[in-house]
């Protein structure tokens, strides 16, 4: 233990390298001279080379010590990925240096998309190198004009003629003419469903008491209202169903 300094209180100077070819480093106490070994040797490395001329391991070398370190990741030199066979599709490359193989992947020669049978509407691509065959996501049907689903049915669709799907298309009504329904509506009927549709007269909806009054006329213009006429509402002919129903128009 040294008598001058404390253990803890040493003075280091710089470390220094303790001869040329080591790259052991020491550090020394200016104050009184105790000297320590850094636990660390601290090498001065080379660019990365290629250990040998025909592997693809890098190493670094030390310009001091000449101690040789392997860079945990190798440099392929890949040539462009060639086909394995004539009747294959993988693809592998070579390393120009080690000549180690590796899979590239498979790279299909595809047929134009066909169809896989006459009754269905399955596409399917085939290549022309291994000959598989891969189904194409979306199928293409050949559909028919829209026709009524029956006689009693405004629903429309549309028939694949190849492979005989079945697909909903809209509805087309034979309706009447609008026809005065209440003082709110009007109506029409469908032909060939049945079905009634109902609107309220213009397709507006229904105010029943006048906005400038709001139901007391006499609150305004004296005795009555001169926007709803003393009623509290006003009502006007409905062009949907020709002038027989009324619309309430505040």
């Amino acid at each position: 233990m040294c008598n001058i300094c404390s253990p803890l209180f040493h003075d280091w100077n710089e470390p220094q390298y303790e001869s040329d070819d080591s790259c052991l480093q020491t550090k020394t106490c200016k104050i009184c001279g105790y000297e320590e070994d850094l636990d660390d040797e601290v090498h001065e490395w080379c660019e990365p080379k290629y250990e040998d001329e025909n592997l693809c391991q890098l190493v670094v070398r030390c310009q001091r010590c000449d101690y040789v370190q392997e860079i945990e990741e190798e440099k392929h030199e890949w040539n462009e990925p060639q086909y394995k066979s004539d009747d294959s599709c993988l693809m592998i490359r070579t390393c120009e240096r080690c000549k180690e193989k590796e899979d590239w992947g498979e790279v299909h020669d595809w047929s134009e998309p066909k169809y896989e049978d006459e009754n269905l509407c399955q596409l399917v691509v085939r290549c022309q190198r291994c000959d598989y065959v891969q189904e194409i996501e979306e199928e293409k049907h050949d559909w028919s004009e829209p026709k009524y689903e029956d006689e009693n049915s405004c629903q429309l669709v549309t028939i694949c003629q190849r492979c005989g799907d079945v697909q909903k298309a809209d509805e087309m009504h034979d309706w009447s003419d609008w026809e005065f329904a209440s003082e709110a509506e009007c109506v029409r009927h469908c032909h060939r469903c049945n079905k009634d549709e109902y609107q309220c007269h213009d397709g507006k909806v229904i105010i029943t008491v006048c906005s400038e009054c709001e139901g007391n006329p006499d609150e305004i213009g004296g005795t009555g209202c001169s926007v709803c006429d003393g009623t509290g509402y006003t009502e006007k002919e409905c062009t949907t169903c020709d002038g027989a129903g009324k619309i309430i128009d505040g």
